[in-house]
């Protein structure tokens, strides 16, 4: 009998993900039974749209998913994939070379010390990683005592491409132009990675680091009022100035994808 093959997170964005990715490295394992991931996926899926639609979720239907998601999912690393994500950490933060800004100040050893005591938020940053978007810790909030890691990639993510902005979204693409094909959408993709989306504050705070999506676009968390009005924010870099435009939240693009924020605690 064949071991049954792992299935990658990304994979229950859709129901008809369920199969091995051919591309990239598959670092998670979901349950074993097809029937009961298809279930959870339907679940989550519509606590993203609910999530989405800023309604409320009885609290019994949100702990019965996240009780699900528990035994269905395996959120944590082995020691040696973490080993190796933490490495690359390490090295990327430290780079006195790269092109972007960190907040000064900031100590390694206390990050990893962090990272190591929340085993989800590494897994959420090797998520991060394994789909182009190249985590680098940015800022500190004395606030709330939390490190703030994004997507640090030149150009939007590469794995997080050809998406369109939220399952509203998807669902009139598939509506008005059934031919036309995605990869998810960025909001319920985020939720699966348990990460968040950049605001327009934080895009824009990010490019005052450096220089981003200058041949590239990425979706912004947008404000609720302004997705009923129909539509979705992203941003970009042009040669004098960082633009963040309202858009269609239907429309995919090879060149347009997300970043990504983790908060560390």
């Amino acid at each position: 009998m064949k071991p049954k093959q792992p299935l990658n997170l990304s994979d229950l964005i859709r129901l008809d993900g369920l199969k091995k990715s051919e591309k990239g490295e598959l670092t998670v394992e979901l349950g074993t039974n097809p029937e009961k991931v298809k279930k959870l996926q339907e679940g989550m899926t519509d606590l993203a749209g609910k999530m989405e639609d800023n309604k409320d979720v009885k609290t019994g239907e949100l702990a019965s998913l996240v009780e699900a998601m528990k035994n269905a999912l395996v959120r944590e690393l082995s020691p040696e994939k973490s080993g190796a994500l933490l490495k690359t950490l390490k090295t990327r933060f430290q780079n006195k070379k790269k092109p972007y800004k960190p907040e000064a100040g900031m100590n390694w050893e206390d990050i990893q010390t962090r990272l190591e005591a929340n085993p989800e938020k590494l897994w959420s940053l090797n998520e991060m990683e394994r789909t182009g978007g190249e985590p680098d810790v940015m800022s500190y909030d004395k606030k709330t005592g939390e490190y703030i890691f994004m997507d640090c990639s030149a150009e939007s993510p590469t794995g997080r491409r050809n998406c369109v902005y939220d399952r509203e979204g998807e669902k009139e693409l598939k509506e008005k132009y059934p031919d036309e094909t995605c990869n998810s959408n960025a909001v319920s993709m985020a939720v699966l990675m348990g990460v968040d989306l950049l605001n327009e504050k934080e895009y824009r705070a990010l490019q005052t680091k450096g220089e981003f999506d200058k041949n590239s676009w990425s979706w912004i968390k947008t404000p609720i009022d302004k997705r009923k009005a129909g539509v979705a924010l992203h941003g970009f870099r042009s040669r004098v100035d960082v633009y963040v435009r309202e858009y269609s939240p239907r429309d995919p693009n090879v060149n347009r994808g997300w970043r990504a924020a983790l908060r560390v605690k």
